[in-house]
Protein backbone atom coordinates (compact mmCIF):
# COMPACT_ATOMS: atom_id res chain seq x y z
CA UNK A 1 0.00 0.00 0.00
CA UNK A 2 2.85 2.34 0.84
CA UNK A 3 4.41 1.73 -2.56
CA UNK A 4 1.02 2.31 -4.20
CA UNK A 5 0.72 5.73 -2.53
CA UNK A 6 4.30 6.58 -3.53
CA UNK A 7 3.70 5.59 -7.17
CA UNK A 8 0.43 7.53 -7.23
CA UNK A 9 1.98 10.78 -6.01
CA UNK A 10 4.99 10.32 -8.28
CA UNK A 11 2.64 9.96 -11.24
CA UNK A 12 0.71 13.09 -10.24
CA UNK A 13 3.95 15.08 -9.90
CA UNK A 14 5.17 13.88 -13.30
CA UNK A 15 1.90 14.91 -15.01
CA UNK A 16 1.84 18.32 -13.34
CA UNK A 17 5.51 18.94 -14.22
CA UNK A 18 4.69 18.19 -17.85
CA UNK A 19 1.78 20.64 -17.72
CA UNK A 20 4.01 23.31 -16.16
CA UNK A 21 6.47 22.91 -19.01
CA UNK A 22 3.73 23.31 -21.62
CA UNK A 23 1.98 26.27 -20.00
CA UNK A 24 5.18 28.07 -18.86
CA UNK A 25 4.00 28.46 -15.29
CA UNK A 26 6.26 30.41 -12.89
CA UNK A 27 8.95 28.49 -10.99
CA UNK A 28 7.30 29.45 -7.69
CA UNK A 29 4.54 27.01 -8.66
CA UNK A 30 6.90 24.16 -7.66
CA UNK A 31 6.42 25.11 -3.99
CA UNK A 32 3.03 23.41 -4.17
CA UNK A 33 4.84 20.08 -4.65
CA UNK A 34 6.12 20.23 -1.08
CA UNK A 35 3.14 18.33 0.48
CA UNK A 36 3.40 15.54 -2.11
CA UNK A 37 7.17 15.20 -1.63
CA UNK A 38 6.67 15.21 2.16
CA UNK A 39 4.11 12.41 1.84
CA UNK A 40 6.41 10.30 -0.36
CA UNK A 41 9.29 10.80 2.07
CA UNK A 42 7.01 9.92 4.99
CA UNK A 43 5.91 6.67 3.31
CA UNK A 44 9.48 5.72 2.45
CA UNK A 45 10.77 6.37 5.98
CA UNK A 46 7.98 4.57 7.88
CA UNK A 47 7.92 1.39 5.86
CA UNK A 48 5.06 -0.73 4.59
CA UNK A 49 1.31 -0.72 5.19
CA UNK A 50 1.24 -3.22 8.11
CA UNK A 51 4.05 -1.54 10.04
CA UNK A 52 2.49 1.88 9.64
CA UNK A 53 -1.07 1.04 10.67
CA UNK A 54 -0.20 -1.40 13.47
CA UNK A 55 2.14 1.05 15.11
CA UNK A 56 1.78 4.58 16.43
CA UNK A 57 -1.67 6.06 15.84
CA UNK A 58 -0.12 9.52 15.56
CA UNK A 59 1.64 8.38 12.36
CA UNK A 60 -1.69 7.23 10.95
CA UNK A 61 -3.25 10.62 11.74
CA UNK A 62 -0.29 12.40 10.16
CA UNK A 63 -0.63 10.25 7.03
CA UNK A 64 -4.33 11.02 6.60
CA UNK A 65 -3.74 14.74 7.21
CA UNK A 66 -1.03 14.67 4.56
CA UNK A 67 -3.39 12.93 2.14
CA UNK A 68 -6.08 15.56 2.74
CA UNK A 69 -3.53 18.36 2.42
CA UNK A 70 -2.27 16.80 -0.83
CA UNK A 71 -5.79 16.60 -2.22
CA UNK A 72 -6.39 20.29 -1.46
CA UNK A 73 -3.01 21.22 -2.96
CA UNK A 74 -3.76 19.29 -6.17
CA UNK A 75 -7.05 21.20 -6.49
CA UNK A 76 -5.13 24.46 -6.13
CA UNK A 77 -2.61 23.34 -8.75
CA UNK A 78 -5.31 22.34 -11.22
CA UNK A 79 -7.08 25.66 -10.73
CA UNK A 80 -3.85 27.62 -11.26
CA UNK A 81 -3.08 25.62 -14.42
CA UNK A 82 -6.62 26.25 -15.68
CA UNK A 83 -6.28 30.00 -15.04
CA UNK A 84 -2.91 30.16 -16.79
CA UNK A 85 -4.28 28.24 -19.78
CA UNK A 86 -7.22 30.64 -20.02
CA UNK A 87 -4.82 33.57 -19.74
CA UNK A 88 -2.71 32.24 -22.62
CA UNK A 89 -5.82 31.64 -24.70
CA UNK A 90 -6.94 35.20 -24.02
CA UNK A 91 -3.55 36.59 -25.07
CA UNK A 92 -3.66 34.60 -28.30
CA UNK A 93 -7.22 35.79 -28.93
CA UNK A 94 -6.21 39.43 -28.37
CA UNK A 95 -3.23 39.09 -30.70
CA UNK A 96 -5.44 37.47 -33.33
CA UNK A 97 -7.88 40.35 -32.97
CA UNK A 98 -5.06 42.88 -33.38
CA UNK A 99 -3.91 40.98 -36.44
CA UNK A 100 -7.40 41.15 -37.96
CA UNK A 101 -7.62 44.89 -37.23
CA UNK A 102 -4.21 45.36 -38.82
CA UNK A 103 -5.33 43.45 -41.90
CA UNK A 104 -8.47 45.57 -42.14
CA UNK A 105 -6.45 48.79 -41.84
CA UNK A 106 -4.03 47.53 -44.46
CA UNK A 107 -6.86 46.70 -46.84
CA UNK A 108 -8.37 50.12 -46.24
CA UNK A 109 -5.05 51.83 -46.95
CA UNK A 110 -4.60 49.66 -50.02
CA UNK A 111 -8.03 50.69 -51.29
CA UNK A 112 -7.24 54.39 -50.76
CA UNK A 113 -3.86 53.97 -52.43
CA UNK A 114 -5.34 52.13 -55.40
CA UNK A 115 -8.08 54.75 -55.78
CA UNK A 116 -5.47 57.50 -55.80
CA UNK A 117 -3.32 55.57 -58.26
CA UNK A 118 -6.24 54.94 -60.62
CA UNK A 119 -7.27 58.59 -60.42
CA UNK A 120 -3.72 59.64 -61.37
CA UNK A 121 -3.68 56.98 -64.08
CA UNK A 122 -6.79 58.48 -65.70
CA UNK A 123 -5.08 61.87 -65.70
CA UNK A 124 -1.93 60.31 -67.21
CA UNK A 125 -3.98 58.58 -69.91
CA UNK A 126 -5.46 61.94 -70.86
CA UNK A 127 -1.92 63.33 -71.12
CA UNK A 128 -0.88 60.38 -73.29
CA UNK A 129 -3.78 60.96 -75.68
CA UNK A 130 -2.93 64.63 -75.84
CA UNK A 131 0.74 63.90 -76.64
CA UNK A 132 -0.33 61.44 -79.34
CA UNK A 133 -2.61 64.04 -80.90
CA UNK A 134 0.21 66.60 -80.80
CA UNK A 135 2.72 64.00 -82.11
CA UNK A 136 5.15 64.74 -79.29
CA UNK A 137 6.66 61.25 -79.31
CA UNK A 138 9.75 61.98 -77.21
CA UNK A 139 7.60 63.31 -74.37
CA UNK A 140 5.22 60.40 -74.91
CA UNK A 141 8.05 57.89 -74.55
CA UNK A 142 9.30 59.59 -71.39
CA UNK A 143 5.83 59.62 -69.83
CA UNK A 144 5.25 55.93 -70.65
CA UNK A 145 8.56 54.95 -69.01
CA UNK A 146 7.70 57.03 -65.94
CA UNK A 147 4.26 55.41 -65.73
CA UNK A 148 5.78 51.94 -66.10
CA UNK A 149 8.34 52.49 -63.33
CA UNK A 150 5.68 53.92 -61.01
CA UNK A 151 3.36 50.98 -61.69
CA UNK A 152 6.10 48.44 -60.89
CA UNK A 153 6.97 50.29 -57.69
CA UNK A 154 3.32 50.44 -56.58
CA UNK A 155 2.89 46.73 -57.30
CA UNK A 156 5.98 45.74 -55.31
CA UNK A 157 4.81 47.86 -52.37
CA UNK A 158 1.46 46.10 -52.00
CA UNK A 159 2.16 42.52 -53.03
CA UNK A 160 4.58 39.82 -51.89
CA UNK A 161 4.41 36.02 -51.91
CA UNK A 162 3.90 36.09 -48.14
CA UNK A 163 0.42 37.30 -47.09
CA UNK A 164 1.68 38.12 -43.60
CA UNK A 165 4.59 40.21 -44.86
CA UNK A 166 2.22 41.90 -47.33
CA UNK A 167 0.05 42.92 -44.38
CA UNK A 168 3.03 44.38 -42.50
CA UNK A 169 4.33 46.07 -45.65
CA UNK A 170 0.99 47.69 -46.41
CA UNK A 171 0.82 48.91 -42.83
CA UNK A 172 4.19 50.65 -43.38
CA UNK A 173 3.39 51.86 -46.89
CA UNK A 174 2.79 55.52 -46.08
CA UNK A 175 5.92 55.67 -43.94
CA UNK A 176 8.02 54.05 -46.67
CA UNK A 177 6.60 56.41 -49.27
CA UNK A 178 7.23 59.53 -47.19
CA UNK A 179 10.84 58.44 -46.59
CA UNK A 180 11.29 57.50 -50.26
CA UNK A 181 12.34 53.93 -49.43
CA UNK A 182 11.74 51.21 -52.01
CA UNK A 183 11.15 47.62 -50.87
CA UNK A 184 11.63 44.44 -52.90
CA UNK A 185 11.12 40.95 -51.56
CA UNK A 186 11.36 37.28 -52.47
CA UNK A 187 9.32 35.49 -49.87
CA UNK A 188 7.13 32.39 -49.94
CA UNK A 189 4.20 31.77 -47.66
CA UNK A 190 5.64 28.66 -45.97
CA UNK A 191 9.26 29.79 -45.64
CA UNK A 192 8.84 30.88 -42.03
CA UNK A 193 6.42 28.15 -41.02
CA UNK A 194 8.57 27.45 -37.95
CA UNK A 195 7.00 30.63 -36.52
CA UNK A 196 3.24 30.86 -36.09
CA UNK A 197 1.38 33.60 -37.95
CA UNK A 198 1.32 36.02 -35.00
CA UNK A 199 5.05 35.69 -34.33
CA UNK A 200 5.74 36.01 -38.06
CA UNK A 201 3.89 39.32 -38.09
CA UNK A 202 5.81 40.58 -35.04
CA UNK A 203 9.11 39.34 -36.50
CA UNK A 204 8.51 41.03 -39.88
CA UNK A 205 7.49 44.24 -38.11
CA UNK A 206 10.66 44.22 -35.99
CA UNK A 207 13.09 43.69 -38.86
CA UNK A 208 11.28 46.16 -41.12
CA UNK A 209 11.32 48.80 -38.37
CA UNK A 210 15.03 48.14 -37.93
CA UNK A 211 15.71 48.61 -41.65
CA UNK A 212 13.50 51.70 -41.95
CA UNK A 213 15.10 53.36 -38.92
CA UNK A 214 18.63 53.30 -40.31
CA UNK A 215 17.84 53.33 -44.02
CA UNK A 216 15.95 56.61 -43.55
CA UNK A 217 19.17 58.23 -42.28
CA UNK A 218 21.06 57.42 -45.47
CA UNK A 219 21.83 60.12 -48.05
CA UNK A 220 22.01 57.51 -50.81
CA UNK A 221 19.12 56.02 -52.75
CA UNK A 222 17.17 54.22 -50.03
CA UNK A 223 16.17 50.60 -50.47
CA UNK A 224 15.31 47.46 -48.51
CA UNK A 225 15.64 43.94 -49.93
CA UNK A 226 14.17 40.94 -48.11
CA UNK A 227 14.70 37.31 -49.14
CA UNK A 228 13.98 33.96 -47.55
CA UNK A 229 15.15 30.40 -48.07
CA UNK A 230 14.07 27.14 -46.47
CA UNK A 231 15.68 23.72 -46.17
CA UNK A 232 14.79 20.56 -44.28
CA UNK A 233 16.11 21.65 -40.89
CA UNK A 234 15.84 25.44 -40.82
CA UNK A 235 14.99 28.56 -42.75
CA UNK A 236 16.87 31.81 -43.25
CA UNK A 237 15.69 35.34 -43.83
CA UNK A 238 18.03 37.89 -45.37
CA UNK A 239 17.50 41.64 -45.20
CA UNK A 240 19.71 44.15 -47.01
CA UNK A 241 19.50 47.93 -46.67
CA UNK A 242 21.72 50.98 -46.87
CA UNK A 243 22.80 52.80 -43.72
CA UNK A 244 25.13 55.51 -42.36
CA UNK A 245 28.33 53.77 -41.26
CA UNK A 246 28.33 55.48 -37.84
CA UNK A 247 25.39 53.33 -36.67
CA UNK A 248 27.10 49.94 -36.82
CA UNK A 249 26.95 49.33 -33.05
CA UNK A 250 23.28 50.32 -32.87
CA UNK A 251 22.40 47.90 -35.66
CA UNK A 252 24.32 45.10 -33.92
CA UNK A 253 22.47 45.77 -30.66
CA UNK A 254 19.04 45.90 -32.33
CA UNK A 255 19.74 42.66 -34.19
CA UNK A 256 20.87 40.98 -30.98
CA UNK A 257 17.59 41.96 -29.29
CA UNK A 258 15.63 40.37 -32.14
CA UNK A 259 17.69 37.18 -31.75
CA UNK A 260 16.86 37.02 -28.05
CA UNK A 261 13.15 37.59 -28.61
CA UNK A 262 12.69 35.03 -31.41
CA UNK A 263 15.50 32.59 -30.60
CA UNK A 264 17.17 33.26 -33.96
CA UNK A 265 20.85 33.40 -34.90
CA UNK A 266 21.99 36.34 -36.99
CA UNK A 267 25.03 36.99 -39.12
CA UNK A 268 25.77 40.63 -39.99
CA UNK A 269 28.14 41.97 -42.63
CA UNK A 270 28.80 45.63 -43.39
CA UNK A 271 29.99 46.99 -46.73
CA UNK A 272 31.44 50.38 -45.88
CA UNK A 273 32.17 51.26 -49.51
CA UNK A 274 28.60 50.80 -50.66
CA UNK A 275 27.20 51.67 -47.21
CA UNK A 276 25.09 48.53 -47.15
CA UNK A 277 24.34 46.14 -44.30
CA UNK A 278 23.43 42.50 -44.95
CA UNK A 279 21.74 40.61 -42.09
CA UNK A 280 20.89 36.90 -42.26
CA UNK A 281 18.59 35.45 -39.61
CA UNK A 282 18.70 31.69 -39.04
CA UNK A 283 15.36 30.43 -37.72
CA UNK A 284 15.73 27.00 -36.13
Amino acid sequence: MTQLFAYFFSYIIQKICHTIKITNLPKSFYILFFPALTTILFLIVYGNYQTLFSGNKILVIILFLLLIFNFITILFQLQIIKNETLKKSLEISELSNEMMISKFNSLNKEYESNFKFLHNLLHTCAELNQLIDQKKYDELDSLIKSLSNKTIKEFNEIYTNSPIFSTVLNHKKNQLSSLNISVTSTLYSDDLSKLDSINQMIFFTKILDLAIKYCSLSDEQRFIIIKSRKDIYSCTLQIIFNFPSTFENDINESTSNIDKEFNTQSDISFDYNLKIVDIIFLIN
